[in-house]
């Protein structure tokens, strides 16, 4: 949209027309800017936290917890770290949604060199570590990672299929290992071998159930087969099982 290339640099200084650039990085600078300007405006520094309080941040932002269990003592050290979107990497075979979030939680065994100094007992002990979703957004951005760094700096493309489907269930990957079920509303698929060039292409959900694809200025209705065939890098989903809000104090 003309709109938008005439102040893609108000989303990002470094983002340049004519150039090729990585849809995840423009989504996630174009969200940030979506999320700062629900901010008041101050010329004091905003305390931390703050910009996880807008309707944006509300919509797209949740946390991951990582863990880190000592195996003498059994103490658990917990982070949670605010996040917009989940990156999964990929391996150069063909996969599954599911197995890339199998991969992402994965128990980590801390030991040898990697050992981790638990406070409780004083000294570097064999720990676990594993990274799991706390609190689901309620739309869920997920980056496939297909590139990564090759000879010269330049990107390489990981080309493995990856299925996804259009109803997914993050709950096995959460804390409390409740159900939380997702609906695909979108795709983003980029065709190309390096992150240098190639060319872009989005596939949406009208409210109608029925799919489109988005090529620069073309639209044209596709079936939802054409959509589970894409080689996705950004896949959107939306929570169709909203956790009830938690009841009001009594007075």
């Amino acid at each position: 949209p003309k709109a938008i290339l005439k102040h893609l640099r108000s989303i990002d200084k470094k983002l340049r027309q004519g150039r090729q650039e990585d849809a995840h990085e423009f989504l996630r600078h174009f969200v940030k800017r979506l999320t700062e300007s629900g901010l008041p405006r101050s010329k004091d520094k905003l305390p931390r936290g703050v910009e996880n309080t807008t309707f944006v941040s509300q919509v797209f932002g949740g946390h991951l917890r990582s863990s880190v269990s000592c195996t003498e003592c059994k103490k658990d050290s917990n982070v949670y770290d605010w996040c917009m979107d989940v990156s999964l990497d990929l391996s150069g075979r063909s996969t599954s949604l599911h197995k890339c979030f199998e991969s992402f939680t994965q128990k980590e065994t801390l030991q040898g060199r990697n050992k981790y100094h638990c406070s409780s007992c004083n000294k570097k002990v064999v720990a676990h570590k594993q990274m799991l979703v706390h609190s689901p957004s309620p739309i869920l951005t997920i980056h496939l990672k297909r590139f990564s760094a090759g000879f010269g700096m330049r990107s390489q493309k990981i080309q493995s299929s990856v299925d996804f489907p259009t109803s997914f269930d993050l709950g096995p990957f959460t804390t409390s290992k409740k159900k939380a079920a997702y609906r695909l509303f979108a795709v983003v698929e980029h065709g190309g071998s390096t992150m240098q060039g190639g060319h872009y292409w989005s596939f949406a959900r009208g409210s109608n159930g029925t799919w489109y694809k988005f090529d620069d200025e073309r639209v044209t209705q596709v079936s939802e087969q054409s959509v589970r065939r894409a080689a996705a890098y950004l896949l959107l989903y939306e929570r169709t099982n909203m956790p009830s809000p938690d009841p009001a104090p009594a007075p």
